[in-house]
């Protein structure tokens, strides 16, 4: 009941506001389109031609996020197929994610820039309609890719989940590999 009073709530405000004209909310699934991870993006897109996009990475059914959501900001591009990305054509926008603060409730100096589509594709492979590109201290590099889904996790005793891949193993562990990678990044500054 909690998750769907969040999304009921984000999807009356930003679409009573007169600034945003879209509003979406998709699941995540994976490249093989065989599993569905944890966390979903909730979005509005805005501005004259719809060229921002504001919004949550939620993450409500993850297990253990510091934070049930994480802020997301991007704008409208056109990739082409020369980028080499993933995800390529209209109806799509890139934005930062601070998923990874969010789910360990702290800066981590990773950075989480996405591309997504505004609408779900027949999964076709090749056709993928999300991306993640990981960047920390001078590095990035494309993290992850799928398919959008108009159908959002469930709780865990609907559904199996797998696991979103900003959670490997124990609550501890992940914590552990969270203070590593803010310790990597603080040697690049």
């Amino acid at each position: 009941m909690r998750i769907k009073s969040l999304v009921v709530i984000a999807l009356l405000v930003l679409g009573c506001s007169a600034a945003f004209a879209q509003t979406y909310a998709f699941g995540f699934l994976s490249l093989d389109a065989a599993n569905e991870y944890c966390n979903y993006e909730l979005f509005a897109t805005g501005g004259p031609g719809n060229f921002y996009l504001t919004g949550y990475d939620v993450l409500d059914l993850c297990a253990g996020p510091a934070f049930p959501a994480a802020p997301i900001v991007g704008f409208g591009i056109r990739p082409t197929t020369a980028a080499l990305a993933p995800v390529n054509g209209s109806n799509i926008y890139v934005y930062a994610d601070a998923l990874e603060d969010a789910y360990f409730g702290t800066y981590t100096g990773i950075q989480l820039i996405s591309l997504t589509k505004t609408n779900v594709t027949k999964i076709r492979f090749g056709n993928y309609s999300w991306a993640i590109y990981v960047g920390f201290g001078p590095f990035s590099f494309l993290d992850n890719y799928g398919f959008l889904t108009d159908a959002l996790p469930a709780a865990p005793n609907s559904k199996p989940l797998i696991k979103s891949f900003v959670y490997q193993g124990t609550k501890e562990g992940a914590q552990g590999n969270a203070n590593k990678l803010v310790q990597m990044n603080k040697s690049y500054q």
